[in-house]
């Protein structure tokens, strides 16, 4: 406004200033002069007003479109500013600006994703203590402040991937990039600028990448190193090409990798002929209908051997009208678990076989024994007679230990054989071997003797039945193969702490052996020198019997031999002392001279059958003729003896309401055997005594038998020996308590 007052007063005063003079004028001239001279000043200055009105008019004008400029570039200011702020606003992280004061770091602004990144609003973030920084991971913080120093702190833009720890204790990852946007006298008031955001998900996928990569290497070198071959193949009958092939179809198949993709289908090609209609059949039954594909077939090797293999397939991939397009599978050699299979089968029907066969042999072999064995016992027989039983018995009893080797063999074989260790007496046992032993020299001019040492411990604990089993193996043998001369039994020892091992040495003066037969010794069914040895009873299994025997108690056995000679068999077996005391002088000297013990072989041989006529007993049977040996040798005893058929027949009996003080249970029956029948005995809550009585050696054991319910077991044929000692202890001592 001033600026105008001045360009329109001038002119003004140009137009008053001549007329003030002119009215001070005296005279008119005077007064013409200066009226024609304000005359010009009039027109000079209304030209001056006109100019001046003219440049004031310009200069509105520019006023006015700078004005709107101005308030239209305003405008567009406010309306990018809103713009900038809504795209800040809804960045997918956080926008912000701090002081590079470390280690504080404040923030100057902060925008309005924090409170969805961080948790924070900006207000709670801005100004403050840096609540963000006390966010960060603490094993991050360290790599922060190094990347801060060799960047912002030179003026560097700044790029991080670190973690933050949110309030509920959850983790974040966060990519932040800052730069310095202002730069103050120092590094402490540099402004920075910066963005960052939430990259947890991107993080989780690159792991899950990572380790995706890693279990597909894996993978591959799981696939590579399996025993098998891991293939792909199209669909596409009959050429079935293969375009994915591992490595395992060098050791399967004989060929490469890069020998079968692509090109001809050798393992197509190397299927038996005689299984591939088989093999095509089950793919239509189940590739074709979706299912998975699992056979077992041949395949014939490039030198013409076979192989077993087993195939699992799936379909991987279909053609849009549902039909497979490619299959994947593995193949694995099964060859070695086929002769497994074969050989496992064949031993199962061996065994079975075996039982079978023990079982019908052992029934009759009941009867023989049995019969004889209480015909032998009564007193008063015509000398004649009494000769024929003990030759009827003698050759039922060799029968027996034939069968009994075989079953032996086969238990060994099947890893069914268990040692049993008892406490039991040294002299005793040597004695009944050294006893059983010298009934089998019968004629022939051979001398039996027995070396002792005196300072033998006399109680052991050992498998005093095996320990039996090898003396009586290797006894027997020596006096089977010598005709003349002498068979000597030496029994040493050799202390080792509580422990004592056992030396058993048989010496003869027999036919001896060859060198080249002593390495086969101990081979199954192995009888030397055949043509010399016909009479010679045996199936040629005792030596081997008696060397796994000796294997299983951690023992050790030795033979030396000269053809034409004799032969030395060398057993050292540990047992374990249960008392130090000696068998001393005496013993010993009775041992060696055989009349040890004779009272006590007489008992045992001539044992006393007590009347228990208040005992009643059940035998159960399905041959008529197990019966009559089972009751002619209970018979001494007075017992009221009832018999039964069958398994059904006994439980008929029990549900009757009927109490046994023993039921003596065949094992191998019709219909119901006795395992059977003894398990619903007990089911309906019968718990009185339950013997078994097996033919059945080879499955004969007394824990499989318990853990079936019964209380014991005998094997027939029956002994009578065990016999009266299961009726003395379930009979006779139960009713005296």
């Amino acid at each position: 406004m001033k600026a105008i007052r001045k360009y329109i007063y001038a002119p003004l005063a140009v137009i008053l200033f001549p007329a003030v003079l002119s009215g001070c004028a005296e005279s008119a001239e005077t007064r013409r002069m200066l009226m024609r001279e304000q005359a010009w000043w009039i027109i000079g200055a209304a030209a001056a007003m006109a100019l001046m009105l003219a440049v004031m008019t310009v200069m509105y004008i520019r006023g006015r479109k700078k004005s709107r400029t101005i308030l239209t570039q305003a405008t567009e200011l406010t309306a990018t500013n809103a713009r900038i702020s809504m795209i800040i606003g809804n960045l997918p992280g956080m926008v912000y600006q701090h002081l590079n004061d470390s280690p504080n770091y404040t923030i100057t602004f902060i925008g309005r994703g924090s409170e969805e990144l961080t948790g924070y609003t900006p207000e709670e973030l801005v100004g403050g203590p840096n609540k963000f920084m006390a966010m960060v991971h603490p094993d991050d913080l360290e790599g922060i402040a190094k990347k801060s120093a060799e960047t912002l702190d030179l003026g560097l833009p700044w790029e991080h991937t670190y973690r933050i720890v949110m309030p509920d204790g959850s983790v974040k990852w966060i990519w932040d990039r800052m730069v310095v946007t202002e730069k103050g006298p120092d590094i402490a008031s540099h402004v920075v600028d910066g963005y960052m955001f939430d990259v947890t998900e991107q993080k989780r996928l690159e792991a899950a990448e990572v380790e995706k990569t890693r279990m597909a290497s894996r993978l591959e070198a799981i696939i590579s190193n399996l025993p098998g071959m891991a293939y792909q193949c199209l669909y596409n009958s009959p050429e079935y090409t293969l375009t994915f092939v591992s490595e395992g179809s060098r050791d399967l198949l004989g060929y490469a990798p890069e020998d079968l993709v692509g090109g001809v289908n050798w393992y197509q090609e190397m299927l038996h002929p005689d299984d591939v209609p088989l093999i095509k059949r089950k793919c239509a039954e189940t590739l074709d209908r979706g299912l998975l594909f699992e056979h077992t077939h041949r395949l014939v090797m490039k030198d013409g051997t076979i192989k077993w293999v087993m195939e699992r397939s799936s379909v991987l991939e279909r053609h849009p009208d549902g039909t497979p397009r490619l299959v994947e599978g593995y193949v694995f050699d099964i060859t070695e678990q086929r002769r497994t299979e074969t050989a496992e089968l064949a031993s199962r029907a061996k065994s079975n076989f075996l039982a079978k066969m023990s079982h019908e042999i052992r029934t009759p072999l009941n009867a023989i024994l049995g019969i004889t064995q209480m015909q032998m016992l009564k007193e008063g027989l015509p000398e004649e007679t009494a000769t024929g039983l003990e030759k009827i018995h003698s050759a039922g009893t060799s029968l027996l230990g034939i069968i009994n080797n075989i079953l032996d063999l086969s238990k060994i074989e099947m890893g069914k054989m268990e040692l049993n260790p008892v406490e039991y007496d040294l002299p005793a046992l040597v004695y009944d071997a050294v006893q059983l032993n010298m009934v089998r020299i019968g004629s022939k001019p051979v001398r039996l003797e027995l070396h002792m040492d005196e300072s033998l411990p006399s109680r052991l604990i050992g498998d005093e039945l095996r320990l039996t089993q090898i003396l009586n193996n290797l006894l027997s043998n020596a006096i089977k193969y010598t005709d003349r001369g002498v068979v000597k039994l030496s029994v040493y020892h050799l202390p080792q702490g509580e422990d004592v091992t056992l030396r058993f040495t048989v010496e003869d003066t027999g036919q001896g052996m060859r060198p080249e037969d002593c390495q086969k010794l101990f081979s199954e069914y192995l009888r030397l020198n055949v043509n010399a040895n016909r009479a010679a009873e045996g199936a040629g299994l005792g030596l081997s019997i008696t060397k796994s025997l000796v294997d299983m108690m951690e023992g050790a056995i030795k033979a030396e031999s000269k053809f034409g000679q004799g032969s030395t068999f060398t057993v050292t077996v540990r047992q374990k002392a249960v008392k130090c005391v000696p068998l001393g002088a005496e013993v010993t000297k009775q041992l060696q001279s055989f009349t040890f013990s004779k009272d006590k072989a007489r008992q045992q041989m001539q044992f006393t059958f007590e009347p228990m006529p208040y005992g009643k007993v059940l035998i159960v049977d399905d041959v008529r003729t197990n019966l009559y040996v089972a009751e002619v040798m209970l018979e001494p005893y007075h017992l009221n003896i009832e018999t039964a058929l069958s398994g059904f027949e006994t439980i008929d009996k029990i549900n009757s309401g009927h109490a046994y003080d023993i039921i003596f249970m065949d094992h191998m029956m019709p219909m119901m055997d006795g395992i059977e029948t003894t398990q619903k005995l007990r089911g309906i809550g019968y718990d009185g005594p339950i013997i078994a009585l097996t033919a059945n050696a080879l499955l004969g054991n007394d824990e499989m038998f318990r853990q079936h319910g019964f209380d014991g077991f005998i094997s027939k044929p029956i002994d009578a020996g065990h016999l009266n000692a299961t009726v003395n202890q379930f009979v006779r001592d139960r009713h005296r308590k």
